[in-house]
C-alpha cells in the first residue's frame, strides 16, 4: 500500500498566469503539492533548491524554452519525470517523439487539456515510479 503521508512536490511551469493559478487551485486537495513558476529559468532555480520528482512543463516559454529547460532539468536531476505540454506540437511531431523515446519526457499533453488528464498522469507517475522507490 502506498503511503501518501509523504506528499510529492510537483512543479508546474507556464508563462500564463491564469494557467498557473488554475494548477494551484485545482490540485489543492490532491495527494501532491503543486508549485508554479512562469519561466524555464525559474524552474531551474527552483530545482537547484528543492527536489521536484514531477515537473509539468510548457514547451513555449520566454527565455529558455521548455525543450532546453527539460534538458537542463535532466542534467540537474535525471530522476525527474517531465510531462511536457503545448499548443504548438502534437504527439506525432519529431521533437515530441524524440523526447518521449529518449526519456527526456515521461509523457505529453496537447493544449487545451483537461485537468483530470493532468491529475491522472501525475498519479500514474507516483504510483508506478515514485512510490516504488520511497
Amino acid at each position: 500500500m502506498t503511503d501518501y503521508k509523504k506528499r510529492i512536490k510537483v512543479l508546474a511551469v507556464d508563462d500564463e498566469y491564469d494557467l498557473c493559478w488554475a494548477f494551484e487551485t485545482r490540485f489543492k486537495k490532491e495527494i501532491f503539492d503543486i508549485v508554479t513558476v512562469r519561466n524555464g529559468e525559474a524552474a531551474i532555480e527552483m530545482l537547484k533548491k528543492n527536489k521536484y520528482p514531477i515537473i509539468i512543463l510548457d514547451s513555449k516559454l520566454p527565455g529558455i524554452d521548455g525543450f532546453e529547460a527539460a534538458k537542463i532539468i535532466k542534467i540537474i536531476d535525471p530522476d525527474t519525470y517531465i510531462i511536457i505540454f503545448t499548443g504548438y506540437y502534437d504527439r506525432e511531431d519529431k521533437e515530441i517523439q524524440e523526447g518521449l523515446k529518449s526519456g527526456l519526457f515521461y509523457d505529453f499533453l496537447c493544449k487545451p487539456f483537461e485537468f483530470d488528464d493532468v491529475k491522472r498522469m501525475i498519479k500514474k507517475v507516483i504510483k508506478e515510479n515514485i512510490s516504488k522507490n520511497s
